[in-house]
């Protein structure tokens, strides 16, 4: 009898899990191919509204997120990523509509509670979908570089959604978003392409209350039970929101100092560039040493770029390096963090570790645009470099001491 050499059959479920990785880079290119984001706070002042006004849209979105990330969450673990990223989209698309043709504060402001939950049904959906496919291949260890890769499509994306979209602002507003939403549509039928990981050892059955309360405790537990991951995830966070806070009040900020919506785009798509060349690189510099030390000297050295942005003409140096250093200390932490917590409970984790971002964000934004109204958007500035300074140096200086009386990395 002669024994059968040809090739194996091609396993189908394992070939639609392994094609989620190209799946998702196309996707992170659709989603993040965002024409608005060098421009949604000159948008919002051209339709009448006051710097404060325009932090009231960013606390309306966080504290949407905040109250509805959890839940986001568990419906991502309970009920699939695929399902979450695909209704995320879809409330994308209600987003750009509602901003588009809203002409008031209140119309404005529901188009930001539906960002907020495109946002919040992503965040904890979409880095479970892309980790839990790979630990069900076995390649889990590989997740760091698929990570750098899909953020820096993310950033080269946004260099050129930047540059159009500063272009086409200087035309017409609303073309913009009218362009965005079309975008928008075109993520949402990206979305229903994936293939869902299969999560052993989750609960689907039962009441949904109390499946929903019980996965919000089994998240809790594993970061109670876990002072690296509390760490990793405070910090993260820390970063996230200075930078984001700046991100956005500087098109007003440049506005001011008599550059247009392009020249705009140009400066943050520069950052983008350096941020994408940076993310590039985040599986090798993983290698050159211990994650505190490379954590430490990343975070001090976004101290310096806060400062470094209030020196005239040469800030925009410094906050294009800022840029590329948040883009690898976000890699950095958030591998970290996936290596460390179960499949069950990866989607609401990191719906919690958001939750923290939306909640620091609806303290800093606003006051952030009221002092910007009162004193100036330098001032404002020097505010945000100094609460990052005591900040991240406090919390850093107290991990490292931590560490070395526990002896640990």
């Amino acid at each position: 009898m002669t024994q059968d050499t040809s090739p194996a059959k091609p396993q189908p479920l394992r070939e639609k899990l392994r094609h989620n990785i190209p799946l998702n880079y196309l996707f992170t290119f659709l989603m993040e191919f965002g024409l608005a984001r060098g421009i949604w706070m000159l948008y919002l002042a051209a339709k009448g509204l006051s710097l404060f006004q325009i932090g009231l849209m960013e606390t309306v979105f966080h504290v949407t997120s905040f109250l509805m990330e959890v839940p986001t969450g568990v419906v991502a673990d309970l009920y699939g990523r695929k399902v979450s990223r695909a209704l995320g989209r879809a409330a994308d698309v209600v987003s750009t509509a509602l901003i588009l043709l809203s002409h008031n504060f209140t119309g404005i402001a529901i188009g930001f509670i539906f960002s907020a939950l495109s946002y919040n049904l992503e965040s904890g959906a979409g880095e479970a979908l892309v980790f839990d496919s790979m630990k069900q291949l076995g390649e889990e260890d590989r997740f760091i570089g698929v990570r750098g890769r899909t953020e820096m499509i993310c950033q080269g994306v946004s260099v050129i959604s930047l540059l159009i979209g500063g272009y086409i602002a200087t035309l017409n507003f609303d073309r913009v978003y009218q362009a965005s939403l079309v975008i928008s549509l075109l993520a949402l039928a990206s979305a229903l392409t994936f293939t869902e990981p299969t999560i052993v050892g989750q609960e689907h059955s039962g009441n949904v209350f109390k499946l929903m309360w019980k996965q919000f405790t089994d998240s809790l537990s594993v970061i109670r039970g876990s002072r690296k991951v509390m760490a990793l995830i405070v910090l993260s966070e820390l970063v996230g929101v200075f930078s984001t806070t700046l991100f956005f009040y500087i098109q007003n900020y440049y506005k001011s100092q008599g550059l247009n919506e392009f020249q705009i785009g140009v400066i943050l798509a520069v950052g983008g560039v350096l941020a994408a060349l940076s993310a590039s690189q985040a599986s090798r510099v993983k290698r050159l040493g211990k994650l505190r030390m490379l954590i430490t000297a990343l975070s001090l050295a976004m101290v310096v770029c806060f400062w470094g942005v209030l020196a005239g003409r040469s800030g925009a140096i410094f906050f294009a390096l800022l840029g590329a250093l948040y883009s690898m200390i976000w890699i950095l932490i958030g591998d970290a963090i996936h290596q460390l917590i179960p499949s069950e409970q990866r989607a609401t984790i990191i719906s919690m570790q958001s939750m923290l971002f939306s909640l620091l964000m609806i303290l800093l934004f606003p006051a952030v645009g009221k002092l910007g109204d009162l004193y100036g958007l330098r001032q404002a500035f020097v505010f945000v470099a100094l609460s990052a300074t005591l900040a991240l140096g406090g919390f850093i200086t107290a991990i490292n001491i931590v560490s070395r009386r526990s002896n640990t990395a």
